[in-house]
């Protein structure tokens, strides 16, 4: 079999993530430039090495960790995704949810999924470009409910956050497929 070229839709979409991804591995650049400049001047860019590889090497554990999680729930999903069209379904184990109350609860976890994300990012973005106060260290709040219903209630505010938000909520629920690039739908 011989391997497809990309569509000119998703050569675009490639190019424009690797001009996204230049652009903020070249403010990444600048910033640790500056940082270990800043640190060589002082004196402490031993300690400035020690932080970096400290915090890449945790990142990674973690991102690795999630991903594989990621990837095994996933095989797990598309290995019983067809199941029940090759005539292999299981016994019911109890009682059934009715379509409603399942499509009500899958938008509300799917909701709050994606208003847990909004808050990480805009906690990322406050960490990535911070505003500096004299006397006063930016430290994250520990979270509770009440970040999740002020994320909420910002939307109000930037409505088209609220829009990208159901928006990408709804395209999931929708196309889940299409986040990893294995659906006929991608190549559109």
């Amino acid at each position: 079999m011989t391997p497809q070229l990309p569509q000119p839709r998703s050569r675009r979409l490639l190019w424009l993530a690797l001009g996204v991804a230049g652009l903020v591995g070249l403010d990444i650049a600048t910033f640790l430039m500056a940082e270990g400049i800043w640190f060589q001047a002082i004196g402490y860019l031993s300690a400035f090495w020690l932080r970096l590889l400290s915090q890449g090497a945790i990142a990674l554990l973690v991102t690795g960790i999630s991903a594989v999680f990621l990837f095994l729930n996933l095989r797990v999903a598309q290995r019983h995704a067809w199941d029940s069209a090759l005539g292999l379904t299981a016994k019911p184990i109890g009682g059934g949810m009715r379509i409603g109350w399942l499509l009500l609860c899958t938008l509300s976890v799917s909701l709050l999924t994606g208003l847990s994300v909004l808050y990480y990012g805009q906690v990322a973005f406050q960490h990535w470009h911070p505003t500096f106060v004299p006397n006063q260290i930016a430290v994250p709040s520990r979270w509770d409910g009440t970040a999740l219903w002020q994320t909420a209630q910002s939307l109000i505010a930037q409505p088209w956050q609220a829009v990208g938000l159901l928006g990408g909520v709804i395209l999931l629920l929708i196309y889940p497929r299409c986040c990893w690039g294995r659906s006929p739908c991608c190549s559109v």
